[in-house]
């Protein structure tokens, strides 16, 4: 995958995807109030609330905490990447079944320029990083504003509804919800997205590095019922009137746990 990233302060970013075909032209633009992705060939680009709002801050402090209850960081020795001097920092879980990380952090902006994630088998299974870095560009304002203004209706897609509280949750969820009695070890509950107007709901966790989602709303009709598994870490199982979809980057023991604990 190759894209391009523009940061300027305080609260502003944009990221264009080059490569490859099959998501070239997406563009994601968060002007610190909002957040604007933009898919080619959908009729509206879609919102929700920018990863600088006072939601995603509290949901990053929660995460820093976890983080430090559930991993241990280490630092390694220096490195360079594109020609910059970085700090190099190792995330390895306290628990079995987890999965790690390793951030390359550039000495002078402290912004990541490149990071590795592992499995719970400690295999990698994603890099990334910085090739080429400017800072101090300038950029001009019809590049960082080419995201279509509409589509059809000329109006924006409305954002999902996010609601950290269980009990709002559970009174405004259009049906019954379930939750998992089981959660792997350091795993605490964060957030509950109301999709499709409510039709559907997502139920996320973390250990403050990870995310388990946990999908769930009326039966899908397919030709396979009962449990599924899927690529990706996935799960999939309709069962007491409703489909339950179940990802996260953690063990195939611990997801089948998960899945069996929903009630």
């Amino acid at each position: 995958m190759r894209a391009k990233i523009i940061y300027r302060k305080p609260d502003f970013s944009y990221i264009l995807y080059l490569a490859p075909p099959m998501i070239k032209g997406r563009r994601i633009l968060d002007n610190g109030k909002l957040r604007i992705e933009y898919i080619p060939g959908m009729n509206n680009p879609k919102h929700s609330s920018s990863l600088n709002s006072s939601l995603a801050r509290k949901r990053r402090e929660k995460s820093l905490n976890l983080i430090l209850a559930n991993y241990t960081i280490s630092q390694l020795p220096d490195e360079y990447i594109a020609g910059r001097e970085v700090y190099v920092i190792s995330l390895v879980p306290q628990y079995p079944g987890s999965p790690g990380l390793k951030r390359w952090i550039d000495k002078e902006t402290f912004l990541p320029l490149k990071q590795e994630r592992y499995n719970s088998e400690g295999k990698l299974t994603f890099s990334s990083q910085f090739t080429e870095i400017h800072f101090g560009k300038k950029i001009s304002e019809e590049e960082l504003n080419d995201i279509p203004e509409s589509g059809e209706n000329g109006k924006l897609l409305p954002p999902h509804q996010v609601i950290s509280d269980i009990v709002e949750l559970k009174e405004i969820s259009r049906f019954p919800l379930s939750f998992p009695k089981y959660l792997p070890s350091g795993y605490s509950f964060q957030e509950g997205v109301l999709l499709n107007g409510g039709k559907r709901v997502a139920l996320t966790y973390t250990n403050g590095l990870e995310t388990i989602v946990l999908f769930q709303g009326p039966p899908i009709n397919l030709k396979i019922q009962g449990d599924r598994e899927m690529p990706f870490g996935t799960k999939f199982r309709t069962d007491k009137g409703k489909t339950f979809v179940l990802i996260a980057n953690i063990s195939e023991e611990e997801l089948t746990k998960i899945m069996e604990s929903i009630e």
